[in-house]
C-alpha cells in the first residue's frame, strides 16, 4: 500500500518540477502584447536613466515634437520684452509726444525736446525779446534766427494784463464760479497774463459781445476789445541743430528769460 502511494507522490513532484522548469509563465508575466496595444502614443515614451535630474525626467516624458511649457513661456516673455524694447527705442529720450517727427506743436510745461530736428523758444513780445536773445549770444553765429509769429486776425473781448499769473487764475476761477466763460490768454505775450472772453472776426461783433458781458456780469468794467495784431510776437528758432548746439542749449535749461526753454517747432507761415 505504501509503495503505490510513494510512487504517486513521486510522479506528482516530477510533473510539478517539469512544469516549473519548462513552463512559459515567466514569459507571460513579462511580455503582455495586449496591454501594449492599449497604450496611447507609445512612441512618445522615453526611458529615463536613474542618474538623470528631476527636471530632465519631466522633459523626457514629453513627445519630442512638443516644446516644454516652461520653454514656451520663456520664449513668450523674451518676445514680449523685445517688443517693448523696440517700442521704447522708437521715440528718442526727452522727446515729447507732441514734438515727434520734427516737432509740430509745443510741448506742455517746461519739458524740453532737444532731440527734435527743429527747436524754438518763445513766443516773446518786443519787451521780452532782448533778454531772450542775450541768453543765446553764446550759441554759434547763424545757428538761430527770429521767426515772426502773427496770430490769425481776430478781435478779442479781453481783460488784463494782471499783475501775475496767479492773479489771472484767481480772477478766472471767480468768473467761472459765476458761470462766465473765459480762458487764459495763450501764445499772446503782449496780452499775458490776461483773460479772453470771446473771439470775433468783426469789430462790431466784439463790441456787441463786450456790451453784453458788462451788462450781465459784475466787475467786468475793465474788459475791452483788442486786436490780435497788437499781439504779434517773435520766436527764436534753431533749425537742424548740431550735437554741439544741442549741448549748449541743454546747458541753458531752465532759463526764465526763455519762457520755459526750447521745444519742438510748430508750423508757421515763415
Amino acid at each position: 500500500m505504501r509503495r503505490p502511494l510513494a510512487a504517486l507522490l513521486l510522479l506528482i513532484n516530477l510533473a510539478l518540477l517539469t512544469w516549473v522548469l519548462f513552463g512559459d509563465f515567466q514569459g507571460r508575466s513579462e511580455r503582455e502584447p495586449a496591454r501594449l496595444q492599449q497604450q496611447l502614443n507609445p512612441e512618445g515614451v522615453r526611458v529615463v536613466l536613474p542618474e538623470s535630474g528631476t527636471g530632465d525626467a519631466g522633459l523626457a516624458s514629453l513627445p519630442r515634437n512638443a516644446p516644454p511649457a516652461a520653454a514656451a513661456s520663456d520664449a513668450a516673455l523674451t518676445a514680449s520684452a523685445a517688443a517693448l524694447a523696440m517700442a521704447a527705442s522708437a521715440v528718442p529720450a526727452g522727446l515729447g509726444a507732441s514734438t515727434a517727427a520734427g516737432g509740430l506743436g509745443p510741448v506742455a510745461g517746461a519739458v524740453t525736446a532737444l532731440n527734435a530736428v527743429c527747436l524754438e523758444a518763445g513766443p516773446f513780445d518786443m519787451d521780452d525779446l532782448p533778454a531772450a536773445e542775450a541768453v543765446l549770444t553764446g550759441l554759434p553765429a547763424g545757428s538761430w534766427r527770429r521767426v515772426k509769429l502773427e496770430p490769425e486776425p481776430a478781435y478779442l473781448v479781453y481783460a488784463g494784463p494782471f499783475a501775475n499769473q496767479k492773479a489771472a487764475l484767481r480772477r478766472l476761477d471767480d468768473l467761472q464760479r459765476h458761470g462766465v466763460d473765459a480762458e487764459l490768454a495763450r501764445e499772446l505775450p503782449a496780452l499775458e497774463p490776461g483773460l479772453v472772453f470771446s473771439r470775433h472776426t468783426e469789430m462790431a461783433q466784439a463790441l456787441a459781445a463786450l456790451e453784453k458781458l458788462q451788462h450781465d456780469t459784475r466787475n467786468t468794467r475793465q474788459a475791452r476789445v483788442v486786436s490780435t495784431s497788437e499781439a504779434a510776437a517773435v520766436l527764436l528758432r534753431v533749425e537742424r541743430p548740431t550735437d554741439e548746439v544741442r549741448g549748449q542749449i541743454a546747458a541753458l535749461e531752465p532759463t526764465p528769460a526763455l519762457r520755459g526753454g526750447f521745444r519742438g517747432c510748430r508750423k508757421t507761415a515763415s
